[in-house]
């Protein structure tokens, strides 16, 4: 039985969560990606599956109300977190109201295995910091979140715009104690590409966790277990997967043609890098790394009017962060190489199926770059545009 098209598929797993016989297990196809695999032996046709698809029911989209440019008014968050900390400060503001958070980060148990997990304590939220670009598995955050809301606890859930579609379809009604929020997302790859990768790089290391942005802004780091420093570091325009992932060569497919980018939002607030924003404009100068917050739901400003103690907020034009970030307005444009990795991916693997692509030559350009005088660099450059 088919749910969705599997091209169109992000791999939410509400349809897996739903499911009243477990028949729907997490699969993978030859490029990596994980899709619902049904076991017609088990499957009474109940069509709940479907039923929760956010792929084939149309959620509400609401254009924003308000947008702020904001930071988290706590040095250590504003440090260790990918931008201006604000999920890092909604969470501290819920949990010290007895509520739960559900955030992405690196389980101990798998090898840079990446899912949604729920914290209750300030310590917990540590592991959420920084961005993870590569898929998160939802593993069984949405059972977790009907859980803790039936139970009358206040959640603050963050995702990707379309894990929150998965937790909307999956709850089947909407909780006055669910806070939603969403990530203006670039696109995410299998996480497979990233387990492969790192195998390549640090062949001899257990490595527990990965990071791409935070204290080591824009450098791939790979630490091993219980590790302060990275073993591995390399800037993003030097390394394969972080140069593959910002060019948008490894997304998912269906990133490509991605419903939810656009200004219209699904979620209470969506966050995201305030791209664009004139900083000669502030009421507060601040050089730091700055958030977009976009407030979509009244209950998505009650919950910023509440945080207000936690966070610097400036209020701002909703067009500046719409022309300043592409995916507020539409979805990735794939790469030129994107076919040529697909097809040597399934029987090459991650490392050879880049290093077929143009990244490649990108990263040799830049190492060239860094390591010969600029006057000489533009030279060589011109000749190779000759000889193409």
């Amino acid at each position: 039985m088919e749910i969705c098209k599997l091209e169109k598929c992000t791999g939410c797993f509400a349809c897996k969560e739903v499911c009243p016989m477990n028949a729907i297990e997490v699969g993978q196809d030859k490029y990596g990606k994980t899709i619902p695999k049904v076991q017609d032996d088990k499957c009474i046709e109940c069509g709940l599956c479907k039923n929760v698809c956010h792929v084939k029911k149309v959620k509400e989209a609401r254009v924003p109300q308000k947008c702020y440019a904001a930071w988290t008014k706590k040095q250590g968050d504003r440090e260790d977190c990918a931008s201006g900390g604000i999920a890092t400060g909604l969470g501290r503001y819920i949990i010290s109201k007895g509520g739960v958070v559900f955030g992405a980060k690196y389980t101990k148990m798998q090898e840079l295995n990446c899912i949604i997990d729920m914290t209750e304590t300030e310590e917990g939220l540590e592991d959420f910091k920084s961005s993870k670009y590569v898929q998160a598995d939802t593993a069984h955050s949405y059972r977790q979140a009907k859980e803790q809301l039936d139970r009358g606890r206040q959640v603050l859930y963050v995702g990707t715009p379309c894990q929150i579609a998965g937790l909307q379809g999956f709850l089947r009604r909407k909780y006055t104690n669910l806070i939603t929020v969403d990530m203006v997302c670039h696109g995410v790859p299998p996480a497979k590409y990233l387990r492969e990768y790192a195998r390549s790089v640090c062949p001899d290391n257990w490595l527990e966790r990965a990071t791409f942005r935070g204290k080591y802004d824009y450098d791939m780091c790979f630490y091993e277990k219980d590790a302060k420093e990275p073993c591995y570091q390399k800037a993003n325009y030097l390394d394969m997967y972080y140069e593959s992932f910002l060019k948008c060569l490894i997304y998912r497919d269906n990133c490509y043609h991605c419903k939810y980018a656009r200004k219209e939002r699904i979620s209470d607030l969506t966050i995201g890098d305030f791209w664009g924003l004139d900083r000669t404009t502030l009421i507060e100068p601040y050089e730091g790394r700055i958030s977009e917050i976009l407030v979509n739901t009244p209950k998505g400003q009650n919950i910023i009017n509440l945080c207000k103690s936690l966070l610097h907020l400036e209020e701002r034009p909703l067009e500046e962060a719409v022309k300043g970030n592409k995916q507020l307005n539409a979805p990735p444009v794939r790469h030129k190489d994107y076919d040529k990795f697909r097809e040597i991916y399934p029987k090459g693997g991650f490392v050879r199926a880049v290093k077929a692509t143009s990244i490649k030559k990108n990263i040799q350009r830049h190492r060239l770059g860094r390591t010969l005088p600029g006057r000489v660099f533009r030279k060589m450059r011109r000749v190779l545009r000759v000889r193409k």
